[in-house]
């Protein structure tokens, strides 16, 4: 009798906890009961019910790139300990990409635990700083902004990094839609940091962008109109 009740009580307990976490735990639970309609409808509702700060975004994006993940290797009779190269590789790149997050680190973990591919930390103690030392890096992000424009957009969308220092040789940009799927992807130019998407063949509708710099991680939202 405590094993029902306990197991029909937990979308309850999970819903009045109200963070962002329970959400994505809710959803897992219905995913691990197979009720995949139930889990995509829980995690559309966050994106589009919810003001999502900008840590919020990226912890959803990484998620719902989780998610879709595990529902399309579910679609082709896969189980997450019997992968094949290609979406281990798909695997390894939400990550890695999302290295901080709920999401990242549930990738992390499903690599350590089935593949023994375990992210390596470096624990060395470091030598002591005074602010001096620090500060320049601190100062290179407050300068470092991002520009995001127009925004509503509709025939192009540019992506500009301001006071770019050219250092930036891996400065990427993601943008997905609210269910999480990735719709564009690109690089921001070394000397000029800036990238130009068009948009002409893009649905109308809100989209989620991500920006990594090699000092921040930005995100935020863009609409599309026609």
């Amino acid at each position: 009798m405590m094993k029902s009740i306990y197991k029909y009580n937990i979308p309850v307990w999970l819903n009045k906890v109200g963070t962002l976490h329970s959400q994505f735990q809710l959803v897992e639970f219905y995913l691990k009961k197979g009720n995949i309609v139930n889990a995509q409808n829980i995690l559309n509702a966050i994106g589009t019910n919810y003001e999502l700060n900008e840590n919020e975004l990226i912890e959803f994006n990484a998620y719902s790139s989780l998610f879709n993940f595990k529902v399309g290797i579910a679609q082709n009779n896969m189980s997450i300990h019997e992968l094949s190269e290609a979406k281990k590789v798909d695997l390894r790149e939400i990550a890695s990409t999302y290295a901080n997050t709920y999401g990242g680190q549930r990738a992390q973990n499903a690599l350590c635990f089935f593949y023994n591919e375990c992210l390596q930390r470096n624990f060395d103690i470091l030598p002591p700083q005074n602010k001096k030392g620090i500060t320049p890096l601190k100062a290179k992000a407050e300068i470092q902004n991002i520009k995001v424009y127009p925004n509503p957009a509709k025939d192009h969308v540019t992506f500009q990094l301001v006071n770019n220092d050219g250092n930036c040789t891996d400065c990427r940009f993601f943008v997905s839609d609210l269910q999480g799927r990735k719709v564009y992807e690109g690089s921001l130019d070394i000397l000029s940091g800036l990238h130009v998407w068009d948009t002409k063949d893009v649905a109308p509708g809100t989209y989620i962008y991500e920006i990594k710099t090699n000092v921040k991680v930005e995100s935020g939202k863009i609409t599309i109109v026609k």
